[in-house]
């Protein structure tokens, strides 16, 4: 049996947990927050700018994801200028994603929340209107992309 098999036979043996659901096109919902999925609707809406543990800068990114393999997935988030600058090099992880819960908005969705994106420079991104965007890749190489305009806060 595959490694990719026996995952799926593993994760129907826990019961109760959903599954990506690969019948429906591939979407990502962008949003933010540090320990709870935060959705990002009006253009504008703040974000707060957060001064890390490290001493670098960041903005909470989260994604809810379906139509591709969310247990397996390559997320690259980036926080531009209106004019396509890059604040910062893209932030990446390679993660899988948790069973989205909670509400009804995201069953059978697969999440992740609180990942930092990082801001090399917070003080051009202050109070400003940016782009945050994010990229998510399956391992079958689907690919779905969500961008937001929002703005940093101290």
């Amino acid at each position: 049996m595959t490694p990719r098999a026996l995952c799926l036979v593993a994760l129907l043996a826990l019961g109760g947990c959903c599954m990506p659901d690969l019948d429906v096109d591939p979407s990502v919902v962008l949003g933010s927050g540090e320990v709870e999925f935060v959705t990002l609707g009006e253009a504008g809406q703040e974000v707060d700018l957060v001064n890390g543990v490290q001493g670098g800068w960041h903005v909470w990114g989260s994604v809810r994801v379906t139509g591709m393999d969310w247990r397996d997935l390559l997320l690259e988030f980036t926080v531009a200028e209106p004019g396509g600058s890059l604040l910062s090099e893209p932030s990446r992880t390679q993660a899988e994603l948790s069973c989205c819960e909670g509400d009804e908005e995201c069953e059978g969705l697969g999440e992740i929340v609180g990942f930092p994106v990082l801001v090399d420079e917070p003080a051009l991104a202050a109070g400003r209107n940016l782009t945050l965007r994010v990229v998510a890749t399956d391992p079958d190489g689907l690919t779905a992309t969500a961008s937001r305009t929002v703005t940093p806060i101290r």
